[in-house]
């Protein structure tokens, strides 16, 4: 009991209690004050003669012959849906002309598997170089920004190399082509980035 943490009760709750009690005895007041009526002491005999007086037809003729035909329309609509549609699928009338369309997609020139010499050459100087300016500007290489765009190149270099891995398992993929070109393009854009913050 001594954890429980303390609780204060709205300041008008009394007020809302007492507001309802005042209303559950109103309402108690106004019941009492309600007039009593006796009903008729003719109604239930009325009422009985009523239900005497009224004709009952028993349902289970009619009702289990309106049932049979509900069955027998539901039926013969089933019957006729399955023939028009064998009729629809198995016309061989000669007047009637199958066509069939089928089309093929081609695709253009496939980007190259690897990068060139060229690029591989100019990317590894770029590294190069970056290597180089943070060896001998450090303060400029601590920066959060540079630092970030380091480990952006070497994630893209990782990317680069499983999807070489990739593309030796399972040949000139289109997709791998396509996502390596991707990779290469973005690792140039990053490098790129590094090097006008190196040099600024």
């Amino acid at each position: 009991m001594m954890n429980l943490p303390e609780h204060e009760p709205d300041s008008n709750l009394w007020q809302r209690i007492e507001a309802g009690l005042d209303a559950d005895a109103q309402i108690d007041r106004m019941l009492s004050a309600l007039p009593q009526l006796d009903p008729d002491e003719q109604l239930w005999d009325r009422i009985e003669a009523s239900l005497e007086s009224t004709p009952v037809i028993p349902i289970g003729q009619r009702a289990t012959r309106l049932l049979g035909s509900i069955r027998w329309l539901v039926g013969a609509a089933a019957v006729t849906l399955v023939s028009v549609y064998w009729i629809w699928q198995h016309d061989t009338s000669p007047d009637t002309e199958r066509v069939t369309v089928s089309y093929s997609v081609e695709k253009g020139a496939h980007p190259s598997p690897a990068p060139s010499l060229a690029n591989a050459e100019a990317n590894r100087q770029a590294e190069a170089l970056i290597a180089r300016q943070c060896a001998e500007q450090k303060p400029i290489c601590q920066k959060p920004e540079v630092h970030e765009l380091r480990n952006q190149l070497v994630e893209l270099k990782q990317k680069q190399a499983r999807i070489g891995q990739e593309m030796a398992l399972f040949g000139d993929d289109p997709a791998l082509m396509q996502a390596q070109a991707k990779i290469e393009s973005q690792r140039a854009e990053v490098t790129k980035e590094l090097l006008t913050l190196l040099q600024s």
